[in-house]
Formats: structure tokens, sequence, C-alpha cells
């Protein structure tokens, strides 16, 4: 799940279409500049857009 950096929902990220223990591709272009959170399972990254 991809979420903005006051915790709105903004996308689902399917799980599938990944390649084995590879995280899918997320496009970030439609998102303005900020800071990002992605969730997949139990992993949680931030991810700065600039």
């Amino acid at each position: 799940m991809l979420f903005n950096s006051t915790g709105h929902l903004l996308q689902r990220i399917p799980a599938h279409g990944a390649s084995a223990g590879s995280a899918p591709s997320i496009d970030l272009s439609a998102y303005p500049s900020g800071v990002y959170i992605i969730r997949l399972g139990r992993a949680v990254a931030k991810v700065v857009k600039q």
C-alpha cells in the first residue's frame, strides 16, 4: 500500500506481478513531491520524491 505523509491511503499495490525475491515497481510520477510510505506485507519503507 502507498500512503502520503499524513497517512492517507493513495494506492493499493498488488504483490503479484513482482518476480520472486523482488518488490513490485511503484510509479510515483502522478504524485507531487513529498514523503511517501510504502508498506508491503510487514515491510515498511519511507520514500522521498523530489
